[in-house]
Order: C-alpha cells, then structure tokens, then sequence
C-alpha cells in the first residue's frame, strides 16, 4: 500500500488515475489553494 500526500491537488486527476489502475493507496492529506478545485476534490473522492 502506498501512502499518499497530495500537494497541489486541483481536482485529484491523479488520485481518480491511481483508482481506475487498481493501485492500492491511502490519501494521508491533500492541499490545494483554489476553493472551487478543493470543493470539486471533496466531493469526487468522498472526503471532507
């Protein structure tokens, strides 16, 4: 498993690639500055 921190996240475009090859991750955090793309990442992968 890896574990994960996003930095500079946008939309999690890299976290949906990890998910749709399978790969086994756990998303320790994620950071992204832009309040639009931060709320567009919590509601794409489920988290607050």
């Amino acid at each position: 498993m890896i574990k994960m921190l996003s930095l500079f996240s946008g939309i999690g475009a890299f976290e949906k690639a990890l998910e749709n090859l399978k790969v086994d991750y756990q998303l320790v955090n994620y950071c992204e500055i832009d309040k639009f793309a931060s709320y567009a990442y919590s509601v794409m992968h489920g988290i607050s």
